[in-house]
């Protein structure tokens, strides 16, 4: 079940489309955890906004260009939700480096955000995995996350899987890179079976990314957005 939009509806736009190919479903996800506004009565506001993109939508994106404007939000005060949305949407305008159309944007009550529903009816096997750990090209820090391989056939390639995590927590990377790295690896070990990865990336300053990748034609684009906030 979908989290229920409680605050305000999605900033117009259209849903991301797949760019890796006929069939596939890649994306990633931007979240950003401290959305808040004051409302007509100078009460406090809080959300969490959620952008999802095309692969690479997000690439050239400078997060600071975005989060000191959503921070800004915090002292303003909106007579409607709707004019705190039209704000929001004059913002991604000028700073999403593709055309607002290309992004599906989502504004959540924090209370009705968490949850993960992969439709599993077609994919019977799993793995999971907390090892996910690299440098950050831009900070020099550890960037930790979460994995989740969703398959139609048995995932008898971990051990190889396991060996590429240990060979990559000490290397150089953006997310995406990563992400793309590690799923053109896991498509070299599973010989092109159908699957779906999800890659979770821990909170950092109040943003979080989500990576999605599958060469599964079955599986829509919703049905891998996996609202697991990682701590």
């Amino acid at each position: 079940m979908k989290p229920k939009l409680t605050l305000v509806a999605p900033v117009k736009g259209k849903p991301a489309k797949a760019l890796a190919g006929k069939g596939c479903c890649n994306s990633d996800v931007m979240r950003f955890y401290e959305l808040s506004w004051l409302n007509n009565q100078g009460k406090p506001q809080i959300a969490i906004l959620e952008i999802i993109s095309p692969q690479k939508g997000l690439s050239t994106l400078d997060t600071i260009s975005l989060k000191n404007p959503l921070n800004a939000f915090a002292s303003k005060k909106y007579q409607t939700p709707a004019a705190m949305q039209n704000q929001l949407h004059q913002l991604f305008e000028s700073v999403l480096p593709l055309p607002i159309s290309q992004y599906e944007i989502r504004i959540y009550d924090h209370n009705n955000f968490h949850d993960s529903n992969v439709d599993s009816a077609k994919l019977e096997y799993e793995f999971s995995s907390y090892a996910i750990r690299f440098i950050c090209h831009q900070t020099k820090q550890p960037c930790l996350g979460f994995l989740r391989i969703t398959s139609t056939n048995e995932i008898s390639w971990k051990s190889e899987l396991i060996t590429l995590l240990m060979t990559l927590r000490n290397k150089s990377f953006s997310g995406i890179v990563y992400a793309d790295t590690l799923f053109k690896a896991i498509m070299a070990f599973s010989q092109q079976i159908n699957l779906a990865m999800s890659l979770h990336l821990s909170r950092r300053g109040g943003f979080s990314w989500q990576f999605i990748r599958s060469n599964c034609h079955f599986l829509t684009h919703n049905s891998l957005v996996q609202r697991a906030a990682i701590e």
